[in-house]
């Protein structure tokens, strides 16, 4: 399982690939 910072950074990476 992944670490609740590697989530967070999973979802600040994701968020900011959609605003591109």
């Amino acid at each position: 399982d992944m670490t609740q910072t590697q989530r967070e950074e999973l979802k600040w990476t994701l968020t900011l690939e959609q605003c591109d």
